[in-house]
Order: C-alpha cells, then structure tokens, then sequence
C-alpha cells in the first residue's frame, strides 16, 4: 500500500481479510508493477521526482484455451502461437495444465476495436477471422466475459532510489508487453543489481547510492 523511505517500511494489507501490517529492512525493492503503489505513495511526493505515463491506443483481453478432455494439449506446447491480423493480433502461450492462456492485442476504438464488440454475435463473428483459433474453442463467451478490458501504459520516472528504496521492474520503467520487453528490462535489473551487490560487498546504503551511476542503468 505504501513505503516509509527513509525508514524502509513497507505497509501491506491484506485484500481478502481487510489486515494492515507492515515490515521493515535495510533495504526495500519496490516490484510492485506498472501502477506501483510505493511509487504513487512514495516516491511521486518527492520534490523533483520525475514522472510520465502515457497509454497506447491498445488495449488486451485474457482467454483461455481449455485442453482436450484426455488434458492434452491443442496446439504445440513448445511454441508461441501468435495470430498476425494487421490492427489486432492474438497470442498463446502453454500451461502446466494443457490450457493456453491467450491475448489479444486491439484498439480501444475503431471499425475493428474492443468497443466495436457489443454483442455476442458480434464477438463470435469477430474470432471468425481467427478460423483456427475459433473452432478450438468451445468456451469462447464465457472467458471472453470473465476477464476483464485492460489497458496498456509506458512509464519513465527517475530517480528510481531514495532513502532505503529501490524501485525494480515495471515499477520503475514500464512498458508495453510486445515481444517480451518488459521481461527482459526486469533481467537486465536483476542482472545489474547483481553486479552491483558484489562490487560493493552487498552494502545496502552504497548499493542504492550506486544504481543511479551505473552506466547500464537498469
């Protein structure tokens, strides 16, 4: 929910039981994603904390492709399936379960968008472009439904450490999800953090000193 800076507090609550607690380190790494609250609390109070969000004109929607009855799977597990359309794409990638879990990436507007969605014929005739895709699954409605309309943001802020914070991941450097970046930018950070902590023998004050000087940055 939030972070003491310069304590290195860290304040929880628990969605389920409504319970507050909080816990306190020498250091506190903030990977609390693209909408961080220990950013938003923190560090966006700070004088000369600089800040940018800024959302795509896209947005992505959650499916799931269930499994066969026998639990196999119905595409190749070990490979990503992505479905091209121009505008829109959609994506799969493998479960322990031989589900998918799939994505699809559109407009918000548009003649082909989310919100040109209104009905359910319109989204069964929307995935008929998709042939492949839509007579594989049988419970299209019903997880088109149960997950929600997200959208997507960029976010720049610096500097990503005060007091005895870090701010790690999306929580400091946001990105749209295409092609793995943001990923890949959560291991270039763990990688220079890494490096970090063995130059200065796992200090924690004169590890976050040194983020900002770092000539990779994270």
């Amino acid at each position: 929910m939030d972070v003491d800076l310069e304590k290195g507090i860290a304040f929880f609550e628990n969605t389920e039981t409504g319970e507050k607690i909080s816990a306190q380190a020498d250091v506190v790494f903030a990977t609390d994603g693209a909408f961080s609250a220990a950013r938003y609390n923190a560090f966006q109070k700070l004088d000369r904390f600089d800040y940018s969000q800024k959302y795509i004109e896209d947005g992505y929607r959650e499916l799931l492709l269930p499994a066969n009855p026998d639990g196999s799977y119905k595409l190749d597990k070990n490979a990503l399936h992505i479905w091209p359309r121009g505008r829109f794409m959609l994506i799969a990638l493998a479960n322990d379960d031989g589900s998918f879990t799939c994505t699809l990436f559109m407009p918000f507007d548009g003649e082909v968008s989310f919100n040109a969605l209104k009905t359910d014929a319109d989204i069964q005739n929307f995935f008929k472009n998709i042939p492949d895709f839509y007579d594989i699954c049988p419970n299209l409605l019903q997880t088109w439904h149960s997950n929600p309309l997200s959208s997507l943001a960029i976010v720049r802020c610096y500097p990503w450490t005060h007091g005895k914070v870090a701010l790690m991941g999306d929580a400091a450097h946001a990105t749209v999800p295409f092609y793995g970046q943001g990923m890949n930018a959560g291991f270039e950070d763990c990688t220079v953090m890494y490096e970090l902590m063995q130059k200065h023998n796992e200090n924690g004050q004169t590890f976050l000193k040194n983020i900002e000087n770092s000539q990779t940055g994270w």
